[in-house]
């Protein structure tokens, strides 16, 4: 079986058996391309728009048929060792025969799984375990989709893949705090501001936790470096409610009610990113 990694760059081959498809970057691109699509089965018309959008057909169609055949010949090496699979092709459409396993596929259906549940009438009932693989998946999230790469329709594909690690993790940390395990929780709301530093829910959830957590000293200095990177960078101040958060750390009546102030965490600040809509 094809295995292809795509979060955090392109790695091609078998990864159980540490077999490598040595593709050059167009050939890794394009077979990416192919085994991201539902099926694995591509029209040629596709192809020709989104690679070479200002190519003819009929260069385009040289230049398709270059990679197709350097692709296939590479995969039939590995034909012997290990069943790899390989590239059909009709004059019209390109698939790929045979089984694959592409990481941002099953990230993209585990967490989208995870969310659609969460979000349901079943919020209450996600256990534990449910949660830990949540967590464990999302933290195969090793970096942006094809990240290297900048072919036009890569853009959307990694939003969209970004978008959902972010709201995973929101609602790990969510979860995690409504089940009272702070330490996940906070590791959760730090993942999301590694990738989206001005998230600024994140950094709410992520003060309230250290401040619960006993760690008031810590839950200051964030909210400072979230103050400051609000003002360095944006020129805005702080959200309202962070500032009020703030308070109640330093004259301590955050503690005063601990379930109801760790019953917040997750919650909606706004409909979305607060900055984004700034």
């Amino acid at each position: 079986m094809v295995s292809l990694i795509a979060l955090g760059g392109l790695v091609v081959g078998d990864v159980d058996l540490g077999h490598r498809i040595s593709l050059s970057p167009k050939e890794g691109e394009l077979f990416a391309f192919i085994l991201t699509r539902n099926g694995h089965r591509v029209k040629k018309a596709r192809i020709f728009s989104d690679f070479w959008p200002d190519r003819t057909d009929g260069d385009a169609r040289q230049v398709l048929n270059t990679c197709i055949c350097e692709i296939r010949k590479k995969l039939s090496r590995f034909e012997e060792k290990v069943k790899i699979g390989s590239l059909d092709v009709t004059r019209d459409e390109v698939t790929f025969v045979g089984e694959a396993w592409v990481d941002s596929v099953t990230f993209s259906a585990a967490v989208t799984s995870f969310l659609s549940k969460a979000n349901a009438s079943v919020f209450d009932e996600l256990g534990d375990l449910e949660l830990s693989r949540a967590y464990d998946v999302l933290s195969s999230y090793k970096g942006s989709f094809l990240e290297g790469y900048d072919t036009g329709w890569i853009s959307p594909e990694r939003t969209r893949l970004e978008e959902l690690y972010l709201q995973g993790n929101r609602m790990c940390t969510r979860l995690f705090a409504k089940l009272a395990r702070i330490e996940p929780a906070i590791e959760s709301a730090r993942k999301i501001l590694e990738v989206d530093q001005f998230h600024e829910g994140a950094h709410c959830d992520l003060i309230r936790l250290l401040a619960l957590n006993g760690q008031r000293a810590a839950a200051l200095r964030q909210y400072n470096y979230y103050s400051d990177i609000l003002h360095d960078e944006l020129g805005i101040e702080p959200l309202k409610e962070a500032a009020i958060l703030r308070e109640k750390i330093v004259t301590g009546r955050l503690f005063a009610d601990f379930d109801t102030e760790l019953r917040k965490v997750g919650e909606a600040l706004c409909p979305s990113n607060a900055v984004a809509e700034a």
